[in-house]
């Protein structure tokens, strides 16, 4: 096999186990979170956006909803220069400084799983997504959304690391989407989910170009 780091042996029966081994077909969260700062043990969820697709993108629903945060996490938000100035902008600070106890963590956590099941969404067949959800979001998940934490499979989708790899090694544009990103939850959300199609789309079609000899 000849790529651009060199040649790499054929691995025998590589390709039949390949084949032979069953698709992926989970359905897939894709979830972005605002919060007041990166450390979840003192700052807080402020919105939360998703939106559930098939396996091959397909969307199915979309939900989002602002969460009132502990007084400490607005706190360190509203003391913090560049987080406060960003939710100033994009209008979700004074959204967050009007919000009402229906909107506390786990009340909002429980409408997100009803509107999850209603969706299509089954225990331990769907999988969280989106960009950096595998090192931030997924901590404050655990956090102040146990609930959904254990209704999701163990393995994530992280589009930004997919992105940040193919910067590495191939170093192509595949797609701008996440230069276009509001830091609303689901405006976010509906950028990750355009930047992974263009992902998908790259990789199908270098597949066909592999199955048909193509360079």
């Amino acid at each position: 096999m000849d790529t651009a780091m060199g040649t790499f042996p054929e691995i025998p029966g590589a390709r039949r186990a390949f084949e032979d081994r069953p698709k992926l077909e989970d359905k897939l969260l894709w979830l972005d979170l605002e919060t007041t700062g990166s450390d979840e043990a003192h700052d807080c969820i402020i919105e939360v956006g998703c939106v559930l697709t098939t396996h091959d993108l397909i969307e199915l629903g979309e939900f989002t909803s602002i969460v009132k945060p502990e007084a400490l996490g607005l706190g360190r938000m509203l003391q913090n220069p560049i987080v406060r100035a960003m939710h100033e902008k994009n209008g979700l600070l004074s959204e967050v400084l009007e919000v009402t106890d229906d909107h506390l963590p786990h009340k909002v956590t429980q409408r997100l799983l009803e509107w999850l099941v209603a969706s299509g969404g089954e225990q331990s067949k769907v999988a969280l997504a989106g960009s950096g959800v595998g090192h931030f979001d997924i901590r404050f998940i655990r956090r102040y959304m146990p609930q959904l934490a254990s209704f999701l499979r163990y393995w994530v989708i992280d589009i930004g690391s997919i992105r940040r790899a193919h910067d590495m090694w191939v170093g192509t544009t595949i797609s701008v989407e996440n230069d276009n990103k509001t830091h609303r939850a689901l405006d976010d959300v509906h950028c990750h989910v355009a930047e992974a199609r263009a992902f998908a789309a790259f990789w199908q079609k270098a597949q066909q170009n592999i199955s048909s000899g193509r360079p």
